[in-house]
């Protein structure tokens, strides 16, 4: 980029259906206006910005009172902003990289935005910072050891956060003069503190979080105005400093979970790991050199991640839907078995709360007998075949002359 005001810039297009692909914008290291932007849209629609990358200028890839666009799967960072959403509505953000940039994501005045499965880090301030955004959705983001905020809203309103990892931040979600926003089914952890909703300027109210896991982080919520909601009327978080107990093993704790500013009435309990069912392959049943396919139940409504070894262990195949058995792994330990021989594989699960359970199947090794007279090698009776075949040709030769 050697221009002074930016790498790519598309403005004013409407309806157009253009695509931005493949592309590398960077600092060439002269020009230095404080204004570059890698790639700019402004006043545009039905854009694609996708699978770019953009390093070292001052903002990554901008949207201006631009709609309906997609910015997916680029990596953006050293920047003083990653990436920047202004004015702008019904944009979709999806499998972004974006770290080491001043702040990862700066959200302006923009409205109905879908941000899903970004990957935020490292940021030397904030990861997603929403200034007077209101109904944007955040879906599976990361936002992870930022030096501020993995999460800050300012006057923002009425937005959704859902599934998102937040760790290792000072503070995971910092809430300032914001209100109505929902917060579910996300994980807080190793952060200082994982929820603090402030009371500076009239502070933050109505704001609900349920169905969170609260873990490891040295405080895990305060809500200074204690205004905010941390159930619903089904099910509240869990935290892990909890003290109660569930006498009637509903999944609620007994008594509610207290802490500064704030009560969360039904906090979530579990003490149990993964129930597993195995469906196939049967127990005690033979296999070839081929590896089975296999299938497997898993009940557990925090489910974290499932595996299974061969080896006792020592190599962990993790997987996410029922499948086949890794046909290397199965080949290399297939050679060193016997007919007769017993394959163990033993399956895993873990959920959210560290709870691990497991089950084996015991399989027989079934190699095929070969073709041949007990005694004898194969190639012997071949060979005594082949002979005995040729004696006969030549008597039948004899006998026509």
């Amino acid at each position: 980029m050697t221009g002074s005001t930016g790498g790519i810039k598309i403005k004013n297009s409407h309806d157009k259906y253009f695509s931005i692909r493949n592309c590398s914008v960077y600092w060439d290291g002269f020009l230095y206006s404080g204004l570059e932007v890698g790639i700019y849209l402004e006043n545009t629609t039905k854009g694609e910005v996708i699978n770019n990358t953009v390093d070292s200028v001052i903002k990554g890839i901008y949207l201006f009172g631009s709609d309906d666009n997609r910015i997916i799967n680029n990596t953006v960072h050293h920047q003083m902003a990653g990436i920047l959403i202004g004015f702008s509505d019904f944009n979709y953000v999806e499998d972004n990289t974006v770290y080491s940039n001043e702040d990862g994501f700066q959200i302006t005045g923009s409205d109905n935005n879908t941000v899903i499965k970004n990957l935020v880090r490292d940021n030397t301030n904030t990861g997603f910072r929403l200034f007077q955004g209101h109904y944007n959705t955040f879906i599976e983001n990361q936002a992870k050891s930022n030096t501020d905020n993995g999460i800050h809203l300012s006057n923002s309103d009425d937005n959704t956060f859902s599934g998102n990892l937040i760790s290792n931040n000072p503070d995971g979600i910092d809430l300032y003069v914001s209100d109505g926003n929902h917060f579910y089914e996300n994980i807080l952890t190793l952060s200082g503190r994982g929820i603090f909703a402030d009371d500076g300027d009239g502070g933050s109210h109505n704001n609900l979080a349920n169905s969170n896991m609260f873990i490891g982080n040295t405080i895990h919520a305060i809500d200074r105005t204690s205004t905010n909601d941390w159930n619903n009327s089904v099910i509240g978080n869990f935290w892990d400093n909890y003290t109660g107990s569930d006498s009637n093993n509903n999944g609620i704790g007994d008594v509610p979970h207290s802490f500064d500013g704030g009560i969360d009435y039904l906090p979530i309990w579990d003490d149990s790991a993964p129930i597993i069912n195995i469906i196939t392959p049967a127990n005690n049943s033979f296999v070839t050199r081929h590896s089975p396919d296999y299938s497997i139940e898993i009940t557990d409504p925090y489910l974290n991640e499932m595996w299974y070894t061969l080896d006792g262990g020592i190599t962990n195949i993790t997987f996410i839907s029922n499948g086949t058995i890794n046909q290397t792994l199965w080949g290399a330990l297939w050679n060193t078995l016997s007919n007769g021989d017993i394959i163990i594989i033993k399956f895993y699960a873990d959920d959210l709360f560290g709870y691990v359970s497991s089950i084996e199947v015991h399989l027989i090794v079934n190699i095929p007998a070969s073709a041949t007279v007990p005694g004898y090698p194969l190639f012997l009776i071949m060979g005594i075949f082949m002979i005995s075949l040729i004696f006969i040709s030549r008597r039948i030769i004899r006998r026509t002359k």
